[in-house]
């Protein structure tokens, strides 16, 4: 009996990839072989006469795959594929998303769809995680998974002489380093991935004052003028560590020593190969500078592989703990209320010792790259505008975002590679159909671009609502919105929460004026356009609009509910929203 299994995930921040590596580590503790790959790297011909695949799909923007299964699910969407092409094919769904947008999971849910479209047939029923749940995509995750295994040992029982590895037992590390014997004078980094191009910061400065809670940064990036980019389009970074935290993390490990010794990277297992973009060789300094991330949240995994070099019995009981049903609570306390990082909780395990820097890989997440709006459309450069976290917790150290961290570092003249990929709002090809933007804080980012380049086409019809607390405060690209105003080319209507009594908000102002939206919607086909937070603030806007709707044209709640969700589906309706 073969027993193999295929993991395939879809994954755009890592945690798709990190929910099919669980399910890999627990597959082999019971004995099974198994591959696990991002969709779009898997021989996709194989698909058909495949052993028992486990898809792990995650959830992007609003309810986009993530980019590394696009081209997995064109394939899958060919209209040419006879009806029974995958009916040899037995397969289940873990989605990943959050349920406060809209299209929740949709992904996963339209995978699940399209293979049995396909005469696949699923031998487990789907599971969805969602990121609200108070325990995270755990919360869901973990009975899933209990059932998973009991229904796949019923089909694949375990050889007569063979039994499942005990949790007691370390398993061996995901990559090696082995020391590397020849010579090389690169500085090892990371190998950049297909699309890079070369750019400079130009300029990187706070747009909001000195005493507004919250840093915003305008940072500009000039680039070859024969670089071409699109209103709406992604810049997407990688950011780095900090030298000095990387230094301190190496003396607590007690990895100092070997930081430096040039290594290559090779893989335990055949069917988990290493990453693309490590170069061969490289350093552990370069592996915790540019590949992992440390200062992430950590993985449940974390807490079991810690366990195995904890020198004291106490606090090995307790990391233990944490990795059963049972403990989820206690860690949830621990962990992820006061959003502890990985370097945190091995400070407080003081008593682990001696883990091999080989399991460097095990210990910490991978560094996943962060997208940023574009806030320009001119040739020659880029512009973003970028909120960077800090926030407290109970913990005595404010919190700070990675790539907060790395672009705060940002200085005139320092080379940053980066990748520009598309968007999804896109504007209309007729100049005299209207827009409406609705960006409130970062979230008038793309506006930026898609207003720009509307004014080069010599657009007129433009309208942005822009909100934030202050008019003295945050009032983000103040003068260049004001000469657009001055110039014809933008109406410009504003909401500054805190500067009244009453708060009011983006949606307060589109009720405001609701008689010029309907007509803008209704009689002259305008797209809309909502950026920023995915907390509230897209329901309030569609909402708004529904109401500006129902009593524009005198329909019911139901009827102008089905209205916008027409925008929606003939693409006059786009949202860009993050958590």
């Amino acid at each position: 009996m073969d027993r193999r299994l295929v993991v395939l995930y879809g994954s755009q921040t890592g945690t798709a990839k990190d929910v099919a590596e669980r399910v890999a580590r627990d597959a082999r503790r019971r004995r099974f072989r198994v591959l696990v790959s991002a969709m779009d790297d898997y021989d996709r011909t194989r698909l058909i006469d495949e052993a028992p695949v486990i898809f792990v799909c995650a959830t992007m923007g609003d309810g986009e795959e993530p980019d590394n299964m696009k081209a997995f699910w064109k394939f899958l969407l060919r209209k040419s594929w006879p009806r029974d092409i995958l009916s040899n094919l037995e397969y289940t769904v873990f989605a990943l998303g959050d349920s406060s947008y809209d299209k929740f999971n949709y992904p996963g849910k339209k995978l699940h769809k399209r293979l049995q479209q396909l005469d696949a047939r699923p031998f487990y029923p789907k599971g969805e995680g969602d990121d609200q749940h108070y325990l995270g995509i755990d919360g869901t995750l973990d009975p899933w998974l209990d059932g998973l295994w009991q229904v796949l040992l019923q089909r694949f029982p375990l050889p007569p002489d063979q039994e499942i590895i005990s949790d007691q037992e370390l398993l061996p590390p995901k990559y090696r380093l082995v020391p590397y014997q020849g010579k090389s004078t690169a500085p090892p980094t990371r190998s950049a991935a297909p699309g890079t191009i070369a750019a400079r910061v130009q300029c990187n400065t706070r747009m909001t004052t000195a005493i507004h809670f919250q840093d915003v940064r305008h940072v500009v990036f000039s680039i070859d003028e024969g670089v071409r980019h699109r209103p709406g389009d992604i810049v997407r970074l990688m950011p780095s560590n900090n030298a000095e935290n990387v230094d301190a993390l190496l003396s607590l490990m007690g990895w100092m020593a070997q930081a430096d010794d040039l290594v290559l990277v090779e893989n335990t297992d055949p069917d988990s190969p290493v990453p693309a973009d490590i170069p061969q060789p490289t350093t552990l300094r370069a592996l915790l500078t540019h590949h992992l991330s440390p200062w992430s949240r950590p993985r449940r995994y974390l807490f079991e592989l810690l366990s195995h070099f904890a020198t004291d019995e106490q606090q090995r009981d307790k990391l233990v703990e944490f990795c059963t049903a049972a403990g989820q609570d206690e860690l949830y306390s621990y962990c992820h209320r006061p959003k502890r990082h990985c370097v945190e909780v091995i400070q407080d395990f003081f008593a682990v010792r001696n883990v091999p820097a080989t399991y460097c890989f095990d210990l910490f997440p991978e560094m996943v790259a962060r997208d940023y709006s574009l806030a320009s459309y001119a040739e020659g450069k880029l512009e973003l505008c970028i909120a960077l976290v800090e926030y407290k917790t109970k913990l005595a150290a404010p919190r700070r975002g990675i790539a907060s961290e790395w672009i705060r570092t940002l200085g005139k003249g320092d080379a940053v590679p980066l990748r520009v990929v598309p968007g999804t709002m896109t504007l209309p090809d007729d100049v005299n159909v209207p827009i409406i933007c609705v960006g409130p804080g970062t979230g008038v980012a793309p506006m930026k671009s898609l207003i720009e380049a509307r004014i080069q086409q010599g657009a007129t019809a433009n309208l942005l609502v822009f909100g934030c607390r202050s008019k003295a405060h945050d009032f983000l690209f103040e003068a260049e919105w004001q000469k657009h105003v001055d110039a014809g080319h933008l109406d410009l209507w504003t909401a500054f929460s805190r500067d009244q009594p009453a708060k009011v908000y983006v949606q307060h102002v589109l009720l405001q004026h609701g008689p010029q939206v309907f007509d803008w919607i209704h009689y002259r086909g305008a797209h809309v356009y909502v950026c920023g937070s995915s907390n509230q603030m897209p329901t309030d806007v569609r909402n708004a609009l529904t109401l500006i709707v129902q009593n524009g044209a005198g329909l019911t709640h139901e009827q102008a509910v089905e209205y916008v969700a027409g925008m929606k589906k003939a693409r006059r309706y786009h949202e860009e929203t993050w958590s």
